[in-house]
This record gives structure tokens, sequence and C-alpha cells, in this order.
């Protein structure tokens, strides 16, 4: 049974992926030059997935986590993730 389920759009229309615990599931979502790649797994029973910014595809291999969450940040009424880049 799947405990993970991911669903990407795109012009040639939808596709949907599963995970389990053991394999988890990952995702990367790239432009040209920055895109998003996104970590999901289970670590003692909770759901853990880290959000990395990338250089697309670029292929230059530059990558920066811009944070790991959970269920946790979700039920924390003070957990505010506001990510400002200085101009």
């Amino acid at each position: 049974m799947a405990h993970f389920y991911g669903t990407l759009q795109g012009s040639k229309g939808q596709a949907t992926r599963q995970g389990n615990r053991h394999s988890g599931i990952s995702t990367s979502c790239q432009g040209w030059s920055c895109g998003i790649d996104v970590l999901g797994n289970s670590s003692m029973d909770l759901d853990v997935f880290s959000v990395f910014l990338t250089s697309g595809t670029d292929n230059d291999k530059n990558r920066i986590m811009l944070g790991t969450f959970t269920r946790q940040d979700l039920l924390d009424p003070s957990f505010k993730c506001i990510i400002e880049r200085s101009k």
C-alpha cells in the first residue's frame, strides 16, 4: 500500500507515482536556470520532507536546502516559513 503519493501535471497530461515507507518519494521540477527538488521519507513514524532550490537544467549541480518539514510544522501556530532574498 502506498504511503506517499505524488502528482505531476504537464503539457502531456497528468502522471502519478507512489512510494512506501521504505522507498520514500522524490520529485524534481526544473526550469532552465532554477528548480526545486523535494524528498519525502518516513523517519520514526513521521513523514519528513526536505526541499531544495536547484540550478535547474543548467547542470552545474548547485543545490541549496530550503528546509525540512513535518506535520508538526503545520500544527505549530508559531511556525512561519518565510524565505526572503535580499536585493
